[in-house]
This record gives C-alpha cells, sequence and structure tokens, in this order.
C-alpha cells in the first residue's frame, strides 16, 4: 500500500487480489467523515482471489484543485510489462492516462515511483541496469523527455521523497547491510550552488589576457 496526507486528508493506494481484484484509490478526511473507499484505477485480470496479478503499485502524489498522479506497472492485456500514469479527480476517477512504455514480449518495466518536481510530476522506473526517468506537466505532457540514467537505480521497496528545498531523493538497500541515497537536484538549486562556488574561488584574470577578450566574452567569464 501508499499512503500520503494531502489536504487535511489520508490518502491511499491498495493492490488487491480480490474484492475487487484491481488497483484502487482511498480517500477519508483526517477529522472524520465520509471516505471515499478503495476505487479502482486499474483492473486486473484473472479469477477473484488468484495470488498473481501481474502488476505493481507505484505511488502517487497531490496535484493542485484536489488532483492526483499515480504510477504504476502493468501487463495486463498488454504484451509486456509496461509504466502508466494517471490523473485522478477528487472521486478517484481517471480523466487522464498515459502508457509510458510499450516494450515488445518480454520487455519489463519495474518499480514505478513518482515525485513532484516543483509544478511538474517527475516519474521514474527501472529497466534492467539502467533507471528510465521523465519530467511531465498536470496534463501528462513530457516537459522533459525521457532519458536513461545509468548510474543510479530505484529500491523495490521505497518511495521517492521532495525536499523543501525542490530535491527528489530516495534510498536503496546495498549488500553489507548499506544504504545508498540518490538525490537530483533542481536546476535552480544548480545554479546557486554554481554561483556560490565561483564567488568563493574569485579568479582574476591578467590585464593583458583581458585586453585579448571582447566583450561578450567578458560577460561569459
Amino acid at each position: 500500500q501508499r499512503l500520503i496526507l494531502a489536504n487535511g486528508e489520508f490518502c491511499a493506494l491498495a493492490h488487491g487480489d480480490a474484492y475487487p481484484r484491481a488497483l484502487g484509490f482511498s480517500r477519508w478526511p483526517g477529522a472524520g467523515g465520509k471516505a471515499l473507499a478503495n476505487q479502482p484505477y486499474h483492473q486486473i485480470e484473472g479469477e477473484s482471489g488468484a495470488n498473481v496479478t501481474n502488476c505493481q503499485t507505484g505511488g502517487l502524489v497531490a496535484l493542485p484543485n484536489r488532483k492526483f498522479a499515480i504510477v504504476f506497472a502493468s501487463s495486463n492485456r498488454r504484451k509486456a510489462h509496461d509504466i502508466c500514469v494517471l490523473i485522478l479527480d477528487e472521486n478517484g476517477k481517471a480523466t487522464k492516462e498515459k502508457w509510458l512504455t510499450e516494450h515488445k514480449e518480454g520487455g519489463f518495466g519495474a518499480f514505478p515511483r513518482i515525485a513532484r518536481d516543483g509544478a511538474n510530476i517527475f516519474v521514474a522506473w527501472q529497466e534492467s541496469d539502467s533507471m528510465k526517468q521523465i519530467v511531465l506537466n498536470s496534463k501528462l505532457e513530457t516537459v522533459t523527455p525521457l532519458s536513461t540514467n545509468t548510474t543510479a537505480k530505484l529500491s523495490p521497496y521505497d518511495d521517492l521523497h521532495t525536499l523543501d528545498n525542490g530535491a527528489i531523493v530516495w534510498a536503496v538497500p546495498e549488500d553489507g547491510n548499506k544504504i545508498r541515497v540518490f538525490q537530483i537536484d533542481q536546476a535552480a538549486v544548480l545554479e546557486q550552488t554554481l554561483i556560490t562556488g565561483n564567488a568563493r574561488t574569485q579568479r582574476t584574470p591578467k590585464p593583458e589576457a583581458l585586453a585579448q577578450v571582447d566583450r561578450e566574452m567578458t560577460i561569459k567569464l
């Protein structure tokens, strides 16, 4: 299951093989009141109670106007195990859907993860030894194209988290009882780090060298 707190309410995802056999969304007020209970957003084919579901729960984030973005993986009614993003309204009804992969038979995307990236949505998943990542807006339009990150990997257990400064972090267990933490900084944070580093360096070029550089290049320096 997944659980977040948004707009003063608890919002949860559940993965069930019966009653119903589906991936479901629930929402209930933290102060008490009527709950939206286990609204299916992805039906799972097969007999009720069968343990094999051929899909993976990913995660959810809250969006403005009481909407939610959800990611999951599934091979139900598909050739391979693919990654999908949905936008749900406050009643758990899907208003937008986008399949991010369409693998050939035998292809497999795993451990789908999601996080807020400013006003946008960061989505990642694992394919073989590489992590795939993409940034979408709330309309599921591409902001940053799909790319492959060969230096990072995702955990089969833990979600992504967005820090107060906008950085996205997550932890991955490693051999020897170790944990590795990965972090993706926002562009604005990286820019400020670069500016601060340059200010500390305080390089001063020689006058004769500077005289050979035109004004445009001087500004760049």
